[in-house]
């Protein structure tokens, strides 16, 4: 539990940093190459014109050919997401594996629906709701479909003072289990500590942890102390303690991590943070004690910038010396404007401009076009399918035989061509209104 509450907090705080360094989007990832061991996976990714992501798709390098693995679409409505689904390709063809429905009143998210497939049937999982009052989220209710009921399993609420969260209480209806965290803040609203208390048996709160957070005169963090209760002497005792360094501009320089050793702190993990000349990241060091000493284990190189974003993460092996064998780890990497993590030993970006994304290609002069993007395209096309209330398409190629079709009353905007030879298509598209029709170059 402490190894990994000390990971989530590195990879909260690279993402702090993150932040900081690579403000700027200019542009949107439109490729992943991600090499982890012997395997090499593929993502490509679509944007709308709002820079909404829509559309995810997995493949796997297999003597030397890419195969479809999965596929994830989001789709949007007042720029909104209602619809996440997932799909995988099993037996050449895809097939609708989850799905989670949004609904909002007022702008605001108020419930998830999320349904399973089996067998291409569906299966309600578990519904999802949320309230608020004056903006604020008061709760999150999560109930389970049993027997085509809903049964309430999870409650969590949230109580403020003067708009500030100071306590969430947690209750597990199906386990019979209540936690609640109290936080508390400075004069200057900075988060000071945060409790867990666990109900007992006997219906009475226990402290179970305490997580105490320090800051430097510029309002960093510089340190994070973890307190868990001693029954016995009826006190708190240290566990862990995590304490970053900056330079001068706010930079992150280092992490250590130690636990508590009965009257002593020991220190047992280290990160190290290298910039270049222009203040980018350019490598992240971990470390270890050996022999009392810090020891460089391994690194993650990150390079081949472009307006200040890394196009290129190694991990690299540097123990014992062993330098620059690559190994697989969990990367930290900015995708578009977010920190995400990825496993692998080397993460490969390429980038598009935002207005390459959803824009009108071969325009009719009737004006009955449907905007299909990209066009060329190595096989995946989108369309808007929140825009264009379509009943059903076909995919027609140059000798006037249909080669694919809709095939699931679904509101989806993903067209997929990759099995079909190079060469131009026409797709047609049905909607109660209209017939509306486009060129499509596979290429």
């Amino acid at each position: 539990m402490k190894k990994h509450l000390t990971a989530i907090l590195a990879v909260l705080f690279f993402a702090f940093f993150a932040a900081k360094s690579y403000s700027e989007k200019s542009n949107l990832v439109t490729q992943l190459l991600v090499y982890d061991a012997d395997s090499t996976f593929k993502y490509i990714y679509y944007y709308d014109n709002n820079s909404n992501k829509v559309l995810e798709a997995k493949y796997f390098l297999k003597d030397n050919v890419w195969g479809r693995t999965n596929q994830v679409e989001w789709i949007y409505n007042d720029n909104k997401c209602i619809t996440q689904r997932e799909r995988k390709f099993i037996n050449g063809d895809w097939e609708n594996n989850y799905e989670i429905n949004y609904t909002y009143e007022d702008g605001k998210l108020i419930s998830e629906k999320h349904t399973r497939f089996v067998n291409d049937m569906e299966v309600d999982l578990k519904l999802i709701t949320f309230s608020y009052e004056n903006d604020l989220i008061t709760s999150r209710k999560e109930f389970d479909y049993v027997n085509n009921s809903l049964i309430i399993s999870q409650i969590i609420q949230f109580v403020y003072d003067n708009d500030i969260l100071v306590e969430t209480d947690f209750k597990n209806v199906t386990g019979n289990k209540e936690y609640k965290i109290l936080s508390e803040y400075d004069a200057e609203s900075l988060l000071k500590t945060q409790t867990l208390l666990i109900k007992n048996t006997e219906g009475e709160w226990e402290n179970n942890q305490k997580t105490i957070w320090y800051y430097t005169e510029s309002k960093e963090i510089s340190s994070q102390r973890v307190k868990t209760w001693n029954t016995q002497i009826n006190g708190w005792e240290y566990a862990s303690m995590l304490d970053y360094e900056y330079d001068g501009t706010g930079k992150i320089l280092s992490e250590i991590y130690s636990d508590w050793k009965s009257m002593f702190w020991e220190e047992n993990l280290k990160y190290v943070y290298e910039y270049d000349i222009e203040g980018l990241l350019s490598r992240k060091l971990l470390q270890m004690t050996l022999y009392r000493k810090w020891r460089t284990f391994s690194s993650i190189d990150y390079s081949n910038y472009e307006n200040n974003k890394a196009n290129l993460m190694e991990t690299k092996l540097s123990f014992w010396g062993d330098n620059g064998t690559l190994v697989s780890t969990d990367i930290p990497f900015i995708f578009n404007s977010e920190t995400e993590i990825r496993r692998g030993n080397q993460i490969v970006i390429s980038y598009e401009k935002i207005d390459n994304t959803e824009i009108a290609t071969y325009s009719l002069s009737n004006g009955m076009t449907i905007n299909v993007y990209p066009n060329p395209s190595e096989g995946m096309f989108y369309y808007n399918p929140d825009k264009y209330n379509v009943s059903n398409w076909t995919v027609i190629d140059i000798n006037g035989k249909i080669v694919q079709k809709s095939n699931a009353v679904e509101k989806s905007g993903i067209i997929d061509l990759t099995d079909l030879p190079v060469g131009i298509y026409m797709l047609r598209v049905v909607t109660p209104d209209n017939v509306l029709s486009q060129k499509l170059i596979r290429k």
